[in-house]
């Protein structure tokens, strides 16, 4: 909700798309958005959380792999 300025998705002109991106307070990754205009309506994605780290470290690391 109050991740994205509004100013930055009333300024999304018709046939364009706006990607963002935010994290939160305790987050270790960050979240993409996807916003467009066609025909006047906005649409937009879900949010996708990307981590900064896959976690296959602590998987080879405590397996002994």
């Amino acid at each position: 909700g109050d991740k994205i300025i509004q100013d930055n998705i009333d300024n999304i002109v018709n046939n364009e798309i706006k990607i963002f991106t935010y994290t939160l307070h305790d987050s270790w990754g960050f979240f993409v958005v996807a916003i467009c205009r066609i025909d006047g309506a906005l649409f937009i994605s879900k949010d996708k959380y990307l981590a900064f780290e896959n976690g296959e470290w602590e998987l080879n690391f405590f397996d002994g792999v």
